[in-house]
């Protein structure tokens, strides 16, 4: 999956993605550009 975060055109979806790689646990609190990104997974 980590391969694929350049292919990701919503700047705020990419850092999402990136910190909840990072940390590999849920932002807290869970923001509308990390709910909308795994919606679409």
């Amino acid at each position: 999956m980590a391969g694929n975060i350049e292919l990701l055109s919503d700047v705020a979806g990419k850092q999402a993605l990136q910190q909840f790689l990072a940390a590999r646990s849920l932002p807290d609190p869970i923001g509308p550009a990390f709910v909308k990104l795994c919606r679409t997974c």
